[in-house]
């Protein structure tokens, strides 16, 4: 992180990385740091895509530790800024399948 310890795409698709490898908390992280990046640093054009990309991050890793609620209240975030994201509305679509169903990844 010496280049962009700042740059929320960098921090976001490190995050990503993380993810592949299942090193959730490590991921969790990562993609909080890029939504904090982001509000403080993104520049106006590319706000709305740097804190959609780290939303939805946490949310995946939410989902993939078991905690619902959480992932849950990220997508939500994503859609309240970007109604249009359908990323987020598919991941929501899955939660509600998973509660359904009565079974959680991660547990």
């Amino acid at each position: 992180m010496a280049f962009s310890p700042n740059n929320s795409q960098y921090l976001s698709e490190l995050g990503y990385i993380y993810q592949v490898e299942k090193n959730w908390p490590k991921s969790l992280d990562l993609f909080q740091k890029a939504e904090e990046a982001a509000n403080s640093f993104s520049s106006p054009e590319n706000k709305q895509d740097d804190l959609g990309h780290a939303r939805r991050g946490q949310g995946y890793v939410f989902v993939e530790m078991g905690q619902l609620d959480k992932a849950e209240e990220r997508y939500r975030e994503c859609l309240k800024a970007n109604p249009k994201d359908d990323k987020a509305a598919a991941e929501l679509g899955y939660i509600r399948e998973l509660r359904g169903k009565g079974k959680s990844p991660g547990k």
